[in-house]
């Protein structure tokens, strides 16, 4: 199952790298993960992350498959 992962780099609470270390975890794997990175964006990334998250929950429901991918997708 594909998984998308949005983490702000100003998130005190959690270290971003404990997520790029999953998403590497995964991606060994030979899971689908997409890990974004967003810019100065603290713990609570609702309203940054809606943008990315939104479309990549429509792809998921839509009657085509996921491409297989896996890594960062780049900052937003």
């Amino acid at each position: 199952m594909p998984l998308l992962i949005t983490h702000g780099d100003a998130d005190a609470l959690i270290p971003i790298e404990l997520s790029a270390a999953e998403t590497r975890r995964r991606c060994a794997a030979g899971e689908s993960v997409q890990f974004v990175t967003l810019p100065g964006v603290k713990h609570d990334a609702r309203n940054e992350s809606g943008p990315i998250v939104v479309p990549w929950l429509k792809e998921r429901f839509a009657p085509v498959a996921a491409v297989p991918k896996c890594g960062a997708a780049g900052i937003r």
